[in-house]
């Protein structure tokens, strides 16, 4: 797997936090996040791992509608401060 260089990581978190705050609950699932930073779900999902191992994000819970009309809990995820 491709690592992201330091400046796009640097660009899409930017991205993200701005995405994020739009977002009811400071949580974006998959789809959003791919939707608000115009990127491919595979690379969301890896830019989602990175920040999974770096510790960055928080995983919770969102009740959606799937597409055929039954409620689900789905990830969403929360960007959290860079660790110091």
């Amino acid at each position: 797997m491709a690592k992201i260089t330091e400046n796009e990581w640097l660009s899409e978190l930017q991205r993200l936090e701005a995405a994020q705050k739009s977002s009811v609950d400071g949580a974006l699932t998959t789809r959003e996040l791919c939707n608000a930073l115009r990127m491919s779900s595979q690379r969301a999902q890896r830019l989602i791992r990175q920040l999974k191992e770096e510790g960055r994000i928080e995983v919770v819970r969102r009740k959606e509608m799937r597409i055929d009309g039954i409620s689900t809990l789905v990830p969403a995820y929360r960007l959290l401060p860079k660790k110091r």
